[in-house]
């Protein structure tokens, strides 16, 4: 079993000691692309995801690294201004999709998407915590209200994903961004929600509203509802009347739902919601019983419900989500459930000795079914960063604090 120590030092040296200040760009942002040494391969790119995602890591780590707080409070306040003064739509509200690091437009076509969006407003409600700032907060409320202005369905509740500069949800697909971020235009997916209920819960930890609190009630009930189904997995894909479409099984996400669904509902002060509980540690079980190595206790991308694997890759994301599922359900059962210990204990292990790059630094992203570090890929790009395993890490680490 790790210790709270383990964790935090793993946080320390293989996220920010890997990352920070490397990636501070002077001109800007954080830069996005390193090889698998750290050899910065930047082209000049800065997208919302990731300059949110390490906004939200640095404004984390002021908490987690108290002996460091000066720091971490230059790195979180760099993100924010980017996020501010370049991604932010001052004319017609929300945020960009990305943005070259000179402000000129990587692709004039991109339309906005709520995906992003959420992970803005995660960063900008996490900033505010941290440093109580009222600038983050003032933003970060602006844009919950323009995209939920502009991006809510009163018909079928949740959100329209993909939206003009305007904030009008898109209908003609006339960029590749559609096919990059969910299942396209006309559609919705799980992924993007449960980061918008991620989003939500953020906020209304830094300032509690009605308006916020019924958006995660909603988003709550249909990932419960419509995205959740037996014998423990979710539906990926849906039409905008929340008919699912078929596709595969992502065992990550299913974990990763589990414990946001969790989150959410004791943010709100339901401590023990049976059904979010029920349902959480069905989307955990599931996993267990027809993804995981039994040998090395890691988690597979994607196959079916019921076992059939599509992408044995072991990617540092799921692995991390997986180890996060874990730690929570073992922190609120401990011994009247003890398999979710045992498999916490054997997943660290296989991080430690497989995921993690001893050599130099930092999480390898892609291991091969052979557990071999797949070639060709670095250590960061735009969709690869420390956002994952520095939530699992930091939750983990609070909750096994004195176990």
């Amino acid at each position: 079993m790790p210790t709270s120590g383990d964790l935090l030092q793993n946080f320390r040296e293989h996220v920010i000691d890997a990352w920070f200040p490397r990636c501070m760009d002077p001109r800007g942002g954080f830069v996005q692309n390193f090889d698998s040494k750290w050899t910065a391969q930047d082209d000049g790119v800065r997208s919302l995801v990731y300059q949110a995602r390490h906004t939200w890591v640095a404004s984390k780590a002021m908490d987690a690294l108290p002996e460091r707080r000066t720091e971490m409070r230059r790195y979180a306040d760099h993100g924010l201004r980017f996020l501010m003064d370049r991604l932010h739509d001052e004319d017609n509200g929300g945020f960009q999709w990305s943005i070259r690091v000179d402000g000129t437009p990587v692709d004039a076509k991109e339309p906005k998407h709520a995906y992003g969006i959420a992970f803005a407003i995660y960063a900008l409600a996490a900033h505010a915590r941290a440093t109580h700032s009222t600038e983050s907060l003032g933003l970060a409320r602006q844009t919950f209200a323009w995209l939920d202005e502009n991006a809510h369905d009163p018909v079928h509740g949740g959100y329209f994903e993909v939206l003009s500069d305007s904030g009008t949800p898109v209908d003609d697909d006339g960029s590749s961004l559609a096919k990059m971020v969910g299942p396209g235009i006309g559609f919705r997916s799980s992924n993007t929600h449960m980061h918008l209920l991620e989003a939500f819960t953020e906020l209304y930890k830094a300032e509690p509203d009605n308006l916020l609190a019924s958006r995660i009630e909603e988003i709550h009930r249909i990932m419960l509802t419509k995205m959740y189904v037996r014998p423990g997995s979710l539906h990926e894909s849906y039409t905008n009347s929340w008919q699912p479409v078929p596709g595969p099984d992502s065992y990550g996400h299913n974990v990763e739902a589990g414990f946001l669904m969790l989150e959410a509902a004791e943010t709100l002060g339901r401590i023990d919601d049976e059904a979010s509980m029920a349902a959480a540690r069905a989307l955990v079980d599931n996993s267990l019983r027809v993804a995981v190595d039994p040998l090395n206790g890691s988690l597979a991308s994607d196959g079916t419900p019921f076992g059939r694997i599509h992408n044995a890759q072991r990617i540092w994301w799921v692995q991390a989500e997986f180890l996060n599922a874990l730690a929570f359900l073992h922190h609120k059962l401990g011994s009247s459930a003890p398999q979710y210990g045992d498999a916490l204990t054997k997943l660290w292990g296989f991080i430690i000795s497989y995921q993690v790059d001893t050599t130099h630094k930092g999480w390898i992203p892609y291991l091969t079914p052979e557990l071999n570090a797949e070639a060709g890929r670095g250590k960061s790009d735009g969709w690869t960063e420390g956002y994952h395993q520095s939530r699992a890490l930091l939750n983990a680490a609070n909750w096994l604090l004195g176990s």
